[in-house]
């Protein structure tokens, strides 16, 4: 049987698509006059007015992003909307016009199911649209006249599809072995078809592929970003980034949310604050940064006029020109536009640090092996020689926040030692400098015991960089230099320089 989907509620700005996009109705506007429905005229007819209908509401969408580019985050859904209208429609006329069934056997059903970004209805201009083509057994003749029938109309309406054709043991098969699969079936959403396959498929996914293996797929997950990293480039302050791909970019701001739907089932991001995994803040961190990447990958699709996520040097200008930003302090407008992207790209390497030691915390992230534990007992000092530190699953941590904080001379101890052990520090004591560097004033910049650790830090442990790195990212080398602070995420718009300034200075002290 042939079921609709549930329409996305779009946005105030969007919510005239609608009406605009009627997608029933254009079936009414190919005249019957062909006897054979499935005649190449009738299809033609059909393809025509379904690119009316695709052209219209792109160009609805579109026209009021380009007006205004802020607007990026509430046009997600409704690109999504319309690619919805286009595929429900185009299975509609197949199904029903090209290859009616009278009396449909059970093996004779389909089910048009969006997965990965399409599926989480998260669209930018040029994104790809992903099916699961979802069959009851075998495939069938029919099946295959009707999967291919509705691929060959959208390619022809000039979809970029990818499309995936399997039944329900075949889809829990490749979710458990394949970690990429996995995440693409998390976001699935039933578009059009047989509805009770949709359902079938996923309360077994939960039941037999999600349930108890949290901590398989957090380290499947981190696995696969420290790859993507190590591929696109691991610094985050690359004056070229990967928006999509790069560090700190959309895709580890959606790692997050995975890991999170996948363990606690959060249905939005705003649910992370019940399970105690973000403060009010933090969320407002994900919030901003996730909408600044949004509205930057959208216009850089406009600008580009294709699926472009490499915010290169010329196209930066324009960019920062359509977003607003203008000279101001000694920077051009294109430079502090680049420093706005930096600093949220720090902020979401903050809130991935925050997540994981919660979790961790929480006994669902896995734990480092035996076999890490004892090679890193073996390795620097013996840490119970340092009042005020602990081992926790092998990472460098405080024994009390409260008395930590008291002393802030601390702060920059914890970087020290960590140099000293060799060790990872916890993210827990990372969020407790990162949330505390206001404490180092103007007295404690001019400690004497201060300038002593900072300087050991530098000098007697032959890697400089990792401490420096820490520090940069938690805030508190600018503040401890103030200098410094003013560099942070910013760059110098010339073909001279491959990272920001903060990032350069770090990479010569590691030379040096």
């Amino acid at each position: 049987m042939f079921h609709e989907f549930k329409p996305l509620n779009l946005s105030e700005p969007f919510k005239g698509l609608a009406s605009i996009l009627n997608g029933q109705d254009f079936l009414t506007k190919i005249k019957p006059d062909i006897v054979r429905q499935n005649d190449s005229g009738y299809r033609a007819k059909a393809i025509s007015e379904l690119k009316n209908l695709k052209n219209q509401g792109t160009e609805t969408v579109t026209n009021k992003l380009k007006s205004d580019p802020y607007l990026a985050p509430l046009s997600l859904s409704a690109y999504t909307f319309v690619n919805d209208t286009i595929v429900k429609s185009t299975v509609k006329f197949v199904l029903e016009k090209m290859f009616p069934l009278v009396s449909p056997t059970k093996g004779e059903s389909i089910s048009v199911i969006a997965v990965g970004g399409y599926g989480r209805a998260e669209m930018a201009p040029y994104s790809d649209v992903d099916l699961l083509f979802l069959t009851p057994y075998k495939q069938t003749a029919w099946g295959e006249n009707v999967i291919e029938s509705i691929l060959y109309i959208l390619w022809d309406l000039g979809l970029k599809v990818g499309h995936s054709v399997r039944n329900v043991e075949e889809s829990l098969r490749l979710a458990r072995s394949d970690i990429t699969i996995r995440t693409a079936l998390l976001e699935n959403r039933f578009i059009s078809g047989e509805v009770e396959l949709a359902q079938e498929l996923n309360r077994r996914l939960w039941k037999e592929v999600f349930e108890n293996t949290g901590s398989e797929f957090i380290s499947g997950k981190l696995d696969e970003r420290d790859i993507r990293h190590q591929k696109q480039g691991s610094e985050r302050y690359l004056l070229e980034p990967n928006i999509k791909e790069g560090k700190g970019g959309l895709r580890d701001l959606q790692t997050l949310y995975w890991i999170s739907k996948y363990v606690y089932k959060i249905k939005r991001k705003e649910d992370l604050l019940s399970f105690n995994i973000f403060s009010a803040d933090h969320l407002n961190l994900f919030s901003e940064a996730e909408d600044f990447l949004w509205t930057v990958r959208c216009s850089l699709h406009l600008f580009s006029g294709r699926a472009n996520e490499i915010l290169s040097f010329d196209i930066q200008v324009s960019l920062a020109n359509s977003l607003g930003f203008k000279d101001y302090g000694g920077l051009l407008a294109v430079e502090r536009f680049m420093q706005s992207y930096f600093l949220h790209a720090k902020n979401v390497g903050e809130l991935t640090r925050i997540l994981l030691a919660r979790m961790e915390s929480q006994h669902v992230k896995e734990k480092p092996s035996i076999v890490k534990e004892i090679k890193k007992a073996f390795v620097g000092v013996d840490i119970s020689e340092e009042k005020g530190f602990f081992i926790t699953h092998g990472r460098l941590n405080m024994e009390n926040s409260g008395e930590f904080i008291n002393n802030p001379i601390n702060l920059i101890k914890l970087f020290q030692n960590g140099l000293k052990t060799r060790r990872l520090i916890h993210p827990n004591a990372l969020h407790l400098v990162a949330n505390n560097v206001h404490r180092v004033d103007k007295k404690f910049i001019g400690s004497k015991e201060a300038t002593s650790i900072f300087l050991d830090l530098l000098l007697n442990y032959g890697d400089p960089e990792r401490a420096l790195r820490r520090m940069n990212e938690v805030g508190f080398l600018g503040k401890f230099i103030p200098e410094f602070e003013r560099i942070m995420g910013m760059m110098q718009f010339n073909m001279y320089h491959k990272y920001t300034v903060d990032e350069h200075t770090i990479q010569c002290v590691k030379t040096l």
